[in-house]
C-alpha cells in the first residue's frame, strides 16, 4: 500500500495516550457482549466487523471477582503480512479515517499485542491486539509489569508520533507543497 493514500483522519492531535496505573475501572458490556474499558481509545474503531468474527474463540481464566474460572472470549487477527488488525475484544477492524491498520506493518506499534501460546488452542498461536495494556489485563484478569506497560507506550507514543508526520507529509503533498496552519 502507498503511504500518500494512508493515515487519513480529522485529528492526529488527541491520540497520544499516557498512563494511569492506578485507573482499574471494571469494563463494561454492550448489547453483544463486548467488553469495553474506559481508556479504550475511540481512533482504533472501525465500522467494518469481520465476517468470522461470530466465530469467535475463547479459553478458561480464573476471574478474581467471580473466584471461579470463566469463559473469556477474544478475535484473533490472522497474522499473514498486510491483514487487517482487530480488537480481541470486539473483532472489530481498527483503523482510522476509512483505512485499515495493517499486521506485520508499523501499524502493529500501535497497539498493545499478545500473543496466546499456551496450547489451549491447539498448535495455533493467536495473536490479539488492544489498546492498551491496561484494557487486556481487564480482558484477560492478569497483571503486565509496569515495565512492559512504560516500554509498550514509549513504542506506541512514537508510533503515533510517526503517524503525524506522515499524515503532515501527505496533508503538505495534497496542498502543492504549501502549509496549512489550522
Amino acid at each position: 500500500m502507498s503511504e500518500t493514500n494512508s493515515y487519513h483522519t480529522d485529528n492526529l492531535d488527541d491520540y497520544s495516550i499516557s498512563h494511569d496505573s492506578n485507573n482499574d475501572d471494571a469494563p463494561y458490556v454492550n448489547d453483544r457482549g463486548d467488553h469495553y474499558s474506559d481508556e479504550s481509545s475511540g481512533y482504533h474503531v472501525s465500522e467494518k466487523v469481520d465476517p468470522s468474527s461470530t466465530n469467535k474463540k475463547h479459553v478458561r481464566r480464573y476471574n478474581p471477582t467471580l473466584e471461579k474460572k470463566t469463559r473469556v472470549e477474544f478475535f484473533p487477527t490472522n497474522t499473514n503480512h498486510n491483514s487487517p488488525i482487530k480488537n480481541a475484544i470486539t473483532g472489530t477492524y481498527q483503523g482510522i479515517g476509512g483505512r485499515l491498520f495493517r499486521a506485520g506493518t508499523r501499524d502493529e506499534d500501535l497497539f498493545f499485542s499478545v500473543i496466546l501460546a499456551t496450547g489451549e488452542l491447539g498448535q495455533n498461536a493467536a495473536t490479539l491486539f488492544y489498546d492498551s495494556p491496561e484494557q487486556y489485563e481487564r480482558h484477560f484478569f492478569v497483571k503486565v509489569s509496569q515495565d512492559i506497560k512504560d516500554r509498550w507506550l514509549e513504542k506506541h507514543n512514537h508510533a503515533i508520533y510517526m503517524l503525524k508526520n506522515l499524515q503532515q507529509r501527505i496533508d503538505r503533498e495534497a496542498n502543492g507543497g504549501v502549509v496549512v496552519v489550522k
